[in-house]
């Protein structure tokens, strides 16, 4: 699993300290907290072992290396996130590399699909070394959907079959998991069906080198239609797992309640949030921030938290805006539902270092959820969490615990300019700054905390313009 934060990094550590200067931290304070920040914890439930976007290319954006091949031409188009790779029905299809599943024996594959014509047997994937050993799955069987595994031909094949077959023209996710000998079937996180004695696993099939997606092991016609964010889990996703790669967003609202003041800026932010393309079906805008607030099981929903969330990146939208001229965009607010209490999150060891079990902790969950990794291609990431401990922020990501929570909502004592502050000095980190050493009057040292008198020096906001890592990040 690729890392999220390596020790070449700059992290942020920000406690609610009545020292300021702490926050500039040396090389060697760090690296003890960023050796606990390493690699992503594998869950039961699994982490991501391959994830193809399609965003111009069959590339793996997990990290992992295992990239795809395109053959005979296949074109990209707006997808269901981003672009989608379209095969044309005649030959189209990917490759992916020898060995893809090797090993795996609880996993899940997930895919959007979206048809443009179909007919019985072709293949959303089909990986194995031919006709003998192979899993795949096919919109339409007869008359359903269906998933298939084997190492003795089709007559020896071990089958989930769905309700019904894929329709054409509209996106539909799928997704297959097995779980010890039973293997559940998905349609829009939902379950259409189930195998209880499934004891042919991927690891079964040796090493594959026959890895396609929209072509099959037989002759069969080729998939007329499109594929999107395509992932291959190492374990088994829960049916709320799934659920949530199908509908990512939180909770809609049964109660409202008076939301805390709105940004301190009287600029208008309709034009700043409109973005540059029409965003794709789900509407999440690529080149720009994820927002998550994790909701630990035992918090109950709280509108204000969400609201003020909403207010902070509006504040330090405007405020980028006003220093540099241009800003950043981001996606409306997602609640993950978190699987613990806030109480395990900040005490469940992960790493050596306990302050950091909170972050650690959060960035696991979020990443296992979403598919997120370590230099996204598609976007930068602010996570809150309603469990105390540390925040602090790297290139692309930053983490806010339960103090930056509630200050977000105004459940605080400190003025609001406490919160647009540190969003201002975390987002610096994630887009590429380091801590300032002395009290210098930019937002990236303690003069965060007199919050909006701090600006960014001209070196800083050249970085942020000029990096690579910011590309595409700023309108």
């Amino acid at each position: 699993m690729p890392k999220l934060l390596s020790s070449s990094e700059q992290l942020s550590r920000r406690e609610f300290i009545k020292d300021a200067a702490k926050l500039a931290l040396g090389a060697a304070g760090l690296s003890a907290i960023l050796s606990t920040l390493g690699n992503v914890t594998a869950s039961a439930a699994g982490t991501i072992w391959a994830q193809y976007n399609f965003e111009g290319n069959a590339n793996d954006s997990s990290g992992s290396g295992r990239h795809g091949a395109l053959v005979n031409g296949p074109t990209f188009v707006a997808g269901r996130i981003g672009q989608a790779i379209n095969l044309d029905g005649a030959n189209d299809h990917v490759t992916l590399p020898t060995g893809i599943v090797n090993g795996l024996t609880n996993f899940t594959i997930a895919t959007w699909v979206k048809l443009d014509t179909t007919s019985a047997w072709r293949r959303i994937f089909d990986f194995g070394t031919g006709t003998t050993a192979n899993m795949f799955l096919t919109p339409i069987a007869g008359s359903t959907i269906r998933f298939a595994i084997t190492t003795s031909g089709s007559g020896g094949e071990q089958r989930i079959n769905g309700t019904s077959a894929l329709p054409t023209g509209v996106w539909k996710h799928v997704a297959v998991t097995r779980n010890g000998n039973v293997g559940t079937l998905y349609v829009d996180g939902v379950q259409v069906g189930q195998n209880t004695n499934m004891t042919l696993s991927p690891a079964n099939l040796g090493n594959t080198n026959l890895n396609y997606l929209g072509r099959s092991q037989y002759a069969d016609p080729y998939l007329d239609g499109q594929i999107d964010d395509f992932r291959i889990y190492n374990g088994a996703l829960t049916a709320t797992e799934v659920a949530a790669l199908f509908n990512p967003t939180g909770p809609t609202p049964t109660r409202t309640n008076t939301p805390p003041a709105g940004p301190t800026f009287t600029r208008t932010p309709t034009s700043i949030l409109t973005p540059t393309r029409t965003p794709t079906p789900g509407g999440l805008i690529q080149r720009a921030y994820r927002v998550f607030w994790l909701k630990p099981s035992d918090v109950a929903y709280d509108q204000n938290i969400v609201t003020g969330i909403n207010n902070v990146m509006l504040e330090a939208q405007n405020y980028y805006r006003q220093e540099l001229g241009v800003t950043f965009r981001f996606n409306p607010i997602e609640v993950i539902n978190g699987d613990q209490t806030a109480n395990w999150y900040s005490t469940t060891p992960n790493g050596s270092d306990s302050h950091w079990w909170t972050t650690s902790n959060l960035r696991d969950e979020v990443v296992r959820k979403t598919g997120i990794v370590a230099n996204d291609s598609r976007w930068k990431v602010v996570a809150y969490i309603s469990a105390e401990g540390n925040g602090g922020a790297s290139q692309g990501w930053v983490f806010l615990p339960k103090h930056d929570t509630d200050g977000a909502a105004g459940y605080r004592p400190e003025p609001m300019g406490r919160w647009y502050g540190g969003m201002v000095h975390e987002l610096g980190h994630a887009f590429t700054l380091p801590d300032s050493t002395s009290t210098d009057g930019t937002p990236m040292s303690a003069s965060f905390y007199n919050y909006p008198n701090c600006h960014f020096n001209a070196t800083q906001k050249n970085q942020m313009l000029t990096r690579s890592e910011n590309s595409g990040y700023w309108v």
